[in-house]
């Protein structure tokens, strides 16, 4: 709360908003805790002894501090913070051992005397001993260099431990540091040991990157570097293997299948069958018959009439019908290019969440999330970009709050057929950090996100794979979530091995999963306020701004998980200056 020192000091100055900024406010005070410096604060505009006119034009200014300044200017305060408490600690430790060290002279001195009592027989005499600096002095006091006191040699001076700098914002602040310096062509020299203090996993990802850093090659090349100073441990590729919690993320990972005795599951797989017999009506003769494709679409067509809407069979029926337009029209035959499987799977993807509050939005949207992490990063390292807009994701994933899609909750990236395995993979590590950036935004509302995580598409072409991720204690993981992955069929002759294979099963199960997360984020959202003075907006066109409250403290649906300095999430830096956007286009996040 507001003291009477605060409203003094705010009555002070000149009704001007840079005089009672919240930052000269933290600062004026010495608030080192965020919480209790925003309690402070808001309390103190709030005073009735501030006028509403003054006050509006501090609640706008403050807002626009916590929607693009306050993480860089928390970043900086606690660099500064953690400055100031070394440099007091250094003066600690030199008191100290001054005081160590004159001791020991003075014992050293007294010795000396009842050991040479005739060269030393007046007090005047030891005291120009220990005034004296010259080395003909100290040479007397020991004649043949050898013998100094056993307990001038066992002073010990005072060690006190103060944190490296940066070690409060990432345990791989170093690592961090010495890649955006080397991107932009600076003098850097790289950690050749693991610092103190580390937790196990901390240690064995530090040494990792260590390890991939000292490689020859190009550093913005190494997005394994990336993903693992990102705090983030990707066992869908190689690299992400070898760690000691690896096993345990990849069995976690895995998605739950649908219960093989329930009637959505049992109607599917009938409905399945029955559509591959009009397919090959003749199959249980010959196997290797000609598929009747035009029976098949009559088949879905007169089915898609019969079947209750709001059922599993009635959605596969509209995915097939789907399909069967497609192929009739041949929307798959080369050349095609990335968007055309973006929008593609967008269709099946809102086909089966058509009865969820679930929508995947192509489009190349700016993820706003993760544009936020990398300003966050920015604001201490330097520019991760050249280009004045955001990451631009594929497709977002976005649930509805007040009737409005703006609320993403995951991202899925493609590519197209063309792309090598190497550039899938390199996509893969991009969209775990973009996604990595969106599941710690919603963990920061109060989303326990080691329960509540999201099943993340990964797409080339028709064909899809799917991985998890969440937390593990300290680190966020990422592991395959389905043995195998699934496909879309781009012609007739692909229709029977889709039929028979666990495709959509696979995407049930993925609907089933990615609905209660759905729920848990929008119950999560609903139950806290998470930003009360409109820094989820996306623009500030209204004259007026709701009065500013302290956090609800209503609790979400699950305990509030720890609370935790966010990762930085790292993308790879840039070698020039980003480009300046003027400040109404920095907030068209879906232009």
């Amino acid at each position: 709360m507001a003291t009477k020192a605060h409203l003094d000091w705010a009555l002070r100055k000149e009704p001007n908003v840079e005089h009672v900024s919240f930052k000269n406010f933290v600062i004026t005070f010495g608030f080192t805790d965020k919480e209790s410096a925003h309690e402070a604060y808001i309390s103190l505009v709030n005073s009735q002894q501030i006028r509403n006119k003054r006050q509006v034009k501090l609640q706008k200014a403050y807002n626009f501090f916590r929607r693009r300044s306050e993480d860089s200017f928390w970043a900086t305060r606690t660099l500064k913070v953690a400055d100031h408490m070394l440099l007091v600690a250094s003066a600690t430790v030199a008191k100290k051992a001054g005081a160590v060290i004159q001791e020991a002279g003075l014992r050293e001195a007294n010795e000396g005397i009842k050991r040479y009592p005739s060269e030393l027989s007046n007090v005047e005499s030891l005291e120009l001993i220990e005034d004296s600096d010259n080395d003909e002095s100290e040479a007397d006091e020991s004649e043949d260099g050898e013998k100094v006191s056993s307990q001038a040699k066992d002073v010990k001076l005072p060690m006190i431990a103060v944190p490296p700098r940066g070690a409060r914002l990432s345990p791989f602040f170093d690592l961090i540091t010495y890649v955006f310096q080397v991107v932009k062509g600076k003098d850097a020299i790289l950690p050749c040991l693991v610092p103190s203090g580390l937790s196990e996993i901390h240690r064995e990802m530090y040494e990792a990157a260590l390890e991939e850093l000292q490689q020859p090659g190009p550093v913005m090349n190494k997005k394994d570097v990336l993903v693992l100073l990102s705090t983030i441990i990707n066992t869908v590729v190689p690299s992400g293997r070898r760690f000691s919690i690896s096993k345990q993320i990849k069995t976690a990972s895995r998605l739950v299948e649908l219960d093989n005795s329930s009637d959505p599951y049992i109607s599917v797989k009938n409905l399945l069958k029955d559509l591959l017999q009009s397919l090959h009506p003749q199959m249980e003769v010959d196997r290797h018959c000609s598929p009747q494709f035009g029976q098949l679409k009559k088949r879905v067509w007169t089915m898609l009439c019969d079947t209750p809407e709001k059922t599993a069979a009635y959605t596969t029926l509209q995915i097939m019908n789907q399909i069967v337009l497609w192929i009739e029209l041949s929307m798959f035959v080369s050349p095609t290019s990335e968007q055309v499987y973006v929008t593609a799977w967008s269709l099946i993807f809102n086909i089966l969440l058509l009865d969820t509050n679930i929508r995947a939005i192509p489009g190349e949207l700016i993820s706003k999330a993760s544009t936020l992490a990398r300003q966050r990063t920015e604001d201490v390292f330097g520019s991760t970009t050249s280009t004045p807009c955001g990451r631009k994701v594929d497709l977002s994933i976005r649930i509805r709050v007040e009737n409005q899609w703006k609320t993403e909750i995951a991202v899925f990236e493609f590519k197209s057929s063309t792309a090598t395995r190497e550039t899938c993979r390199r996509q893969q590590k991009k969209s775990v950090r973009l996604n990595a950036a969106i599941l710690l935004e919603l963990e920061a509302r109060g989303l326990d996100i080691s329960r509540s995580f999201p099943v993340i598409a990964e797409g080339q072409a028709l064909g899809m794979n799917f991985y998890t991720l969440r937390r593990f204690g300290e680190v966020l993981g990422a592991g395959k979530s389905t043995p195998s992955g699934i496909f879309l069929p781009s012609q007739v002759e692909h229709l029977k091995a889709f039929l028979e294979s666990d495709t959509m099963m696979i995407l049930f199960a993925f609907k089933e999963h990615l609905r209660r997360y759905a729920v848990d984020v929008t119950d999560v959202l609903a139950a806290s306020v998470s930003n009360p003075f409109g820094h989820d907006s996306d623009d500030d066109d209204g004259d007026s701004d709701p009065p500013l409250t302290v956090d609800s403290e209503t609790q979400p649906s699950t305990p509030p998980p720890k609370k935790r300095h966010n990762p930085f999430i790292l993308f790879t830096p840039a070698k020039r200056e980003k480009k300046k956007l003027p400040e109404e286009e920095e907030e068209r996040w879906d232009d």
